[in-house]
């Protein structure tokens, strides 16, 4: 559909020249998606468990199994951006893992060097981001 508007410029304060602007305002929007959803944690805390809360909700809103029967323990906060960052007591969270029988080790990239330093058998890899925690998961099946 067509529509013939008919528009006034408004002057600049600043330089005295005339434009055509667009308003943005908040009008408040809200819809109800129809699903209620609750997180039970239980002890699950901290922005350290950030990357693998995430993987895990991730993993169960897909058809597919992240974990391909392997145990995945890991670290790291997680921005809005996906984007992984560094966190305390890697090593202290590395033998954790291998002493509870993880195969693989999820490590925030500036962690890695020490979560090696900490490992034993337990394959540590080093991620950046959830895109690339994804990328491994998937493709090390």
């Amino acid at each position: 559909d067509r529509a013939t508007v008919v528009l006034r410029t408004a002057r600049d304060a600043t330089t005295g020249r005339s434009y055509i602007g667009v308003e943005m305002a908040d009008v408040n929007y809200s819809f109800d998606p129809g699903v209620d959803v609750n997180f039970i944690t239980g002890e699950i805390a901290g922005p350290s468990a950030g990357l693998m809360f995430t993987l895990a909700l991730y993993d169960r809103l897909t058809p597919d199994d992240l974990t391909a029967g392997r145990t995945i323990a890991g670290t790291g906060t997680i921005d809005c951006g996906g984007r992984v960052g560094p966190i305390g007591g890697v090593a202290q969270k590395v033998a954790a893992a291998e002493a509870n029988g993880a195969d693989v080790f999820l490590a925030p990239a500036l962690n890695a060097l020490d979560a090696r330093e900490a490992a034993g058998d337990i394959r540590v890899v080093s991620v950046s981001s959830f895109a690339d925690a994804i990328d491994y998961l998937q493709s090390a099946v």
